[in-house]
């Protein structure tokens, strides 16, 4: 080295470093692609989020990077490319925009929008139930955002109050997206049977449950699920000791009433999550936008009673 500095005094870039030696504080203060990487965001068991620096045009972003054993399972990588893809298929004021898919050496990363204001599931853990207003408003909100990836021809799955982030300015986007919809049940079925369970359970449809097919009905199953959280501050079935009790009570017992956890929960609302909740796809709501008016209704006559 010119300056006298050795080479084993340099920082390590987390791409040279062994797959097993990676930890999420490798990447403080490195280089991604064109990303200056300076905090963590978030580390689940399938990967990491980091806040980094795009300084060609002066914005922050978020990155997600699949975990390095993961990376190295082929379905892992595909169905994290997957949600990249099909959420980059379509833009909407509340969902989370995607700004670019890349690859260094053996990372592949999304590179996406940062919503810095923390998911309804974070507020839940902190502050418990939401009031009926802003639960409600914030599902209007989400099912636009949803709406539109259904016209776009995706289902995403995985609806849930960890996948509704807010802004620091209170829009909802809906984030994680997962599967496309022209993915085949067939396909679908395999990754279950390779023990890749889509969904979260206590947020799961009927149909994900018994590794049926699924439409745009099964995340309208989803997001009456994640209303009943949002009312209550507690997750359907939540009583169940397993995640294969849960599953079984999705399939077969009755849709869980709001009002039993919280009193102060009105009978419209608690309706609209019985009907989004039914068993037979049929019986639901035909379409998030269907499901949208019942609860604009709803926000509606409780704007007028409160006022």
């Amino acid at each position: 080295m010119t300056d006298g500095t050795s080479a084993s005094m340099l920082p390590t870039q987390p791409s040279m470093l062994p797959a097993q030696q990676r930890t999420p504080k490798d990447w403080l203060g490195q280089q991604l692609g064109g990303y200056q990487i300076n905090e963590i965001l978030g580390v689940g068991e399938k990967g990491l989020v980091l806040k980094a620096h795009d300084a060609s045009i002066e914005r922050n972003v978020a990155i997600k990077i699949l975990t390095e054993d993961l990376a190295s399972d082929e379905t892992e990588r595909t169905r994290f490319l997957a949600e990249a893809k099909s959420a980059g298929k379509f833009n909407h004021a509340h969902t989370v925009t995607i700004h670019e898919i890349a690859q260094q050496g053996d990372i592949s990363y999304i590179v996406m929008e940062i919503v810095s204001g923390g998911s309804t599931q974070d507020y839940l853990d902190t502050n418990g139930a939401y009031s009926v207003s802003d639960a409600t408003k914030i599902i209007i909100d989400a099912s636009k955002g949803l709406a539109a990836a259904h016209q776009a021809g995706f289902v995403h799955r995985d609806i849930k109050p960890a996948n509704l982030l807010l802004t620091e300015d209170g829009i909802v986007k809906v984030s994680d997206f997962r599967l496309a919809k022209q993915t085949s049940s067939q396909a679908a079925l395999k990754l279950t049977l390779a023990g890749q369970v889509i969904g979260t359970p206590h947020f799961m449809s009927p149909e994900q449950c018994e590794f049926d097919e699924v439409d745009a009905r099964s995340d309208i199953y989803s997001m009456g699920a994640t209303y009943y959280s949002l009312l209550t501050g507690k997750r359907p079935y939540e009583e169940k000791k397993n995640d294969a009790q849960v599953m079984l009570a999705h399939v077969g017992a009755e849709p869980p009433d709001a009002r039993s956890v919280n009193p102060d929960v009105p009978d419209a609302c608690a309706q609209i999550i019985e009907q989004a909740m039914a068993k037979d796809p049929e019986q639901r709501y035909a379409s998030l936008d269907e499901m949208r008016e019942d609860l604009e209704a709803v926000l509606e006559s409780f704007s007028w009673e409160c006022g």
